[in-house]
């Protein structure tokens, strides 16, 4: 069990390893204080050598062993950490007496196909075992999903109305077409807990402009829902899709930059979160269509003027403007018309702020803006 814990660290690891399975008194199926064997241990690894020398060499292998602390299984253990032909073999067994691997689930109830695609740490760079997830679809496991009915706001989040109700759905990661509860897709239904399950999608053969821009019967695709949620990593996914669209609007005309400026103004602290930059710098944009979506959410009352402010301090944003009002440009003097007809007068301030010292740095202009609120 030892050798298994800290294998394979190499050839001689293995080594080492094998020559104690082949000991004649050896008992591969010995637990420690949490019920776990040595394969479990073995699953644990980055590689399957050593699991698949201990299915080779002990037939009667516990295969079915669990954390009795977390109850994550070996099944689990090889699916987190990539290993292709181990849970290929869990799910060839034809014995009676195996569990359904598929639907087993840890003590926070989560399938391994959940473990290996919910979102973790925003900040880790962790590698997403696409094969592992295709073997778990293909096998029939799907995602299970609880959403409410309720109606989205782009702006201040989900409408609590008399008709609200809960809906839970199985996500079918292999039919990327299909439209579940109202006129959902996968891609969409994932957008919330299953960042890394859009990677997933978006590597599909059957994946298309028409599944990715899909919307939903509100008129929200994927990437409205990922901007929602403030969903780094299914944002980063989705904008980094030759086929995605981010010019499109919903029925109440918010587009997905409105969405992801909505999700900052839903935190108690806004300066830890800002997805609307990473919208901003898809290459879709000219300064034309940057300054048309700065017009359009200056003038909508859900915005607020600290969100606003946020916008124009993009390095795109602001240089789609000449903040020149001596000379007349007229983008600059609109601008400056529809910010002074919002309340409060911040807005304004904000404008005439970048109009004065247009040209300093962007953390002088930021600094001097973020006074306004004081």
């Amino acid at each position: 069990m030892v050798a298994c814990t800290r294998g394979p660290g190499g050839d001689d690891a293995l080594e080492v390893a094998h020559l104690l399975a082949a000991h004649p008194s050896i008992e591969p199926n010995l637990q420690d204080t949490r019920g776990r064997n040595v394969f479990f241990y073995a699953c644990g690894h980055s590689t399957d050598a050593l699991a698949n020398m201990l299915i080779t060499i002990f037939p009667n292998l516990e295969v079915d062993n669990c954390d009795q602390l977390t109850k994550r299984t070996a099944f689990m253990e090889a699916c987190l950490h990539g290993m292709e032909s181990v849970v290929s073999w869990f799910l060839s067994r034809s014995r009676k007496s195996d569990p359904p691997f598929l639907q087993q689930t840890n003590t926070k109830g989560k399938t391994a196909l959940q473990q290996v695609l919910v979102k973790r740490g925003l900040n880790r760079d962790e590698i997403v075992p696409l094969p592992v997830v295709e073997i778990l679809s293909k096998h029939g496991g799907c995602l299970p999903d609880i959403y409410t009915s309720g109606k989205l706001h782009g702006i201040y989040g989900v409408e609590q109305t008399s008709d609200n109700s809960v809906a839970t759905m199985e996500i079918d990661l292999e039919d990327v077409h299909r439209r579940y509860g109202q006129g959902r897709t996968a891609l969409m239904l994932v957008s919330e807990h299953y960042s890394f399950a859009v990677n997933y999608l978006l590597s599909r053969p059957t994946i298309d402009s028409a599944c990715v821009n899909s919307q939903d019967d509100d008129g929200r695709s994927a990437l409205m829902f990922a901007c929602f949620y403030g969903n780094t990593y299914a944002i980063k996914a989705l904008l980094a899709s030759p086929l995605v669209d981010i010019h499109l609007r919903d029925h109440d005309g918010l587009s997905a930059l409105e969405y992801s400026l909505g999700y900052i103004q839903r935190q108690s602290n806004p300066l830890s979160f800002s997805n609307a930059p990473s919208i901003l710098d898809h290459p879709s944009w000219n300064p034309s269509s940057i300054r048309k979506a700065v017009f359009t959410i200056v003038q909508n009352e859900d915005i607020s003027a600290w969100s606003f402010s946020r916008l124009l301090e993009h390095e795109r944003a602001r240089g789609s403007f000449k903040w020149d009002l001596e000379l007349g440009d007229p983008d600059t003097i609109l601008l400056v018309l529809h910010a002074a007809h919002r309340y409060p007068s911040v807005f304004l301030d904000i404008v005439l702020v970048h109009c004065l010292i247009s040209q300093e740095p962007s953390d002088v202009i930021a600094s001097r803006v973020d006074r306004l609120f004081l």
